[in-house]
């Protein structure tokens, strides 16, 4: 799908729909699914994470980690773990929705 209609088609569906929460106790965390417009169809990055890497060794991965006490929401989380690990400035990031919680092997929630 064509990057202009794939962010149509999500700022139509996103801000209407109710999002599914758990009942997880865990550490929040939070990743970003950036989609980047190259050649006008829509990717999405992702990071590789090192082999030497405190959590997920090795694993390919949306950027993301866990919430800092510094961040106002998992959106904001995102867009900060967006910075660290792939150089993407919070002001050029527009949230056009928040997925859903879903618990994580890695004892997290990630949203």
């Amino acid at each position: 799908m064509k990057y202009d209609e794939t962010i149509a088609r999500l700022r139509s569906i996103l801000p209407a729909r109710a999002r599914a929460a758990t009942k997880w106790k865990g550490r929040p965390a939070a990743v970003a699914a950036l989609l980047v417009d190259r050649a006008g169809l829509a990717y999405v990055p992702l990071i590789v994470r090192g082999s030497d890497a405190p959590a997920h060794p090795g694993q390919i991965a949306l950027p993301g980690g866990r919430v800092a006490p510094s961040d106002r929401d998992v959106a904001d989380a995102a867009r900060r773990e967006a910075m660290e690990q792939l150089g993407v400035p919070p002001d050029r990031v527009e949230v056009l929705g928040v997925l859903d919680e879903v618990p994580t092997p890695a004892f997290r929630s990630v949203a």
